[in-house]
């Protein structure tokens, strides 16, 4: 089994049933006689145990077949699987059902390229087969199971979403919930009482994963659903934590509404929603690993599927339930500013710190700007990017800044991309250190890449001024490059377009020109020659 020839497994078996031609193989593969020593009277019964050993070996190695084989013998000689194997076999059925997923992305990807792109949002949808079937056998052998343990329930659950059974998953899920409200509820101690419960130590991961999941394919719905459980299960949470206090329950939280109903229904986002801290992380939330609700993390997960989903109103939604987790990363709460202070009694993080928290976090906006940018919402676009700029301190990633301006320009907005570029370049700077400095190309910077994809928009658009405006304050500000190159005799202007985009380059092309003959002191025309080089080597 550890070396993967999984036909020489179901030769053994049958070779310790007393067959000799399954015996010839042995020997002349691994020079084994295994019946040399065994006479017919005394071939030993085959235990149940190596039947298990032998049927996990050849599921680990995908050899379905050969596990089917050994299963029908095994059945055959009037033997059933125990608790323990059966478990070891679901486990190999979930993780072939979540590889074979895998596969199945890669080839729907490959079609969605093959073919003309007729989608807005290019939803990659995999057509679900072995990994369904595969997640289904689990579902079956897991009914079998008695008083399934959660590191059993959560590679069921996983395996689900993988092949697309979301309401699987979620009664999974659910079951789950419900087995850490009854760890809660044997908790009757003191507040400070340490709960240590399997189900309330698993979940935390198993909800991001679930969320990667929907993240993955663009489902909002599923995502939604799980994060309505999630949050009815942190309410669970919270309350308990209140009652071995003896406080009352919030009238909020008695009278909630559903995440889902609240961004899918347009319903407004509530402006006290629960903000998170460096001094508190939440009632119980010492005794897990991680919190249970849902996190930073986890809301950009559910911004990620509904971007690729197109819910460009669910994106709206969702950024106020990110924004504590945005605030917490700002340059403001760093000890690097206030290095003789503390933060409330406490030592504050260092900047590397929380760039690594922000940098984290900082897709969820890229994701909501491209679903906007997507349906034309420019106006949310401008928004989002002024309110993630107050929230976090920080410039918005590159990406996210030139979906606006492609929306801007689709539009004919051109005065507002220069002014979104103008705001984007008016904030500081938050430099990461020499180990948290980012891999990308040093010569194509912030302020490079900004410019260049904001001209690139507006002269797709037909918006050549504005363009040009933007490339003489680049190459002013020395973002840009300036074209006239400086060894330029005085009967002619060369023009260095090397390494530009067509769009940089027409507006170098036209400022330069521009400049160049508003240089001339007699009122002559302009009889330089121009050479245009676009290109070296």
């Amino acid at each position: 089994g550890n070396i993967g020839d999984c036909e020489m497994i179901l030769a053994l078996l049958i070779c310790l049933r007393g067959q000799d031609f399954a015996n010839d193989l042995m020997k002349e593969r691994y020079s084994i006689d295994v019946l040399s020593n065994l006479s017919k009277s005394s071939i030993p019964m085959i235990e149940e145990e190596i039947y298990s050993a032998a049927i996990t070996s050849s599921l680990r190695h995908d050899q379905l077949g050969v596990a089917d084989q050994v299963l029908l013998s095994m059945k055959k000689n009037g033997l059933n699987l125990n608790q323990n194997s059966l478990k070891e076999i679901i486990l190999e059925y979930c993780r072939m059902a979540i590889d074979s997923s895998k596969e199945e992305f890669k080839i729907a990807r490959l079609m969605k390229r093959q073919e003309p792109d007729i989608s807005v949002h290019g939803i990659v949808e995999p057509i679900y087969i072995t990994s369904l079937a595969r997640a289904k056998a689990a579902m079956t052998m897991l009914k079998g199971i008695e008083e399934p343990s959660p590191g059993l329930l959560s590679p069921v659950a996983k395996a689900c979403c993988a092949a697309g059974l979301w309401q699987e998953a979620r009664s999974i899920v659910r079951r789950m919930h419900r087995a850490a409200i009854r760890e809660l509820q044997q908790d009757t101690g003191p507040p400070s009482m340490i709960v240590k419960g399997e189900f309330l130590a698993e979940l935390p991961r198993l909800h991001r994963s679930l969320l990667k999941y929907c993240a993955k394919g663009g489902n909002i719905t599923p995502a939604l659903n799980f994060a309505d459980d999630i949050q009815f299960l942190a309410s669970k949470i919270r309350q308990h934590g209140r009652s071995l206090r003896g406080l009352k329950t919030r009238e909020e939280e008695s009278e909630a509404v559903l995440l889902s109903s609240r961004l899918l229904m347009d319903i407004e986002t509530p402006d006290n929603v629960p903000e998170t801290d460096f001094s508190n992380a939440g009632a119980l939330h010492s005794i897990l690993e991680r919190p249970i609700g849902l996190t930073g993390q986890d809301w950009k997960l559910i911004l990620i599927a509904a971007s690729r989903g197109g819910h460009w109103k669910v994106c709206v939604g969702t950024l106020p339930f990110i924004r504590p987790y945005v605030k917490e990363t700002h340059p403001m709460y760093a000890r690097d500013f206030f290095p003789t202070e503390s933060n409330l009694g406490r030592s504050r993080p260092s900047l590397a710190r929380l760039n690594r928290k922000y940098d984290r976090i900082a897709r969820a906006l890229t994701a909501a700007i491209l679903c906007f940018e997507a349906r034309s919402q420019y106006a949310w676009a401008i928004r989002a990017i002024d309110d993630w700029v107050e929230w976090s301190g920080r410039r918005p990633r590159k990406e996210a800044v030139a979906s606006a301006c492609r929306v801007l320009a689709k539009r004919y907005r051109g005065q507002e991309v220069i002014n979104l570029v103008a705001r984007v370049m008016s904030i500081p700077e938050i430099r990461h250190s020499d180990d948290d400095a980012p891999d990308d190309d040093i010569d194509y910077t912030y302020e490079k890449a900004l410019y260049t994809e904001a001209i690139n928009a507006l002269y797709k658009f037909g918006m050549y001024d504005e363009a040009d405006q933007l490339y003489a304050e680049g190459a002013a500000n020395g973002h840009l490059p300036w074209a006239v190159m400086e060894d330029s005799d005085a009967s002619n202007v060369k023009l260095d377009l090397h390494g530009m985009s067509i769009a940089v380059a027409h507006s170098a092309i036209c400022v330069s020109l521009q400049k160049e003959t508003a240089r001339s002191s007699d009122g002559s025309g302009w009889d330089k020659d121009a050479i245009i080089i676009t290109g070296t080597g």
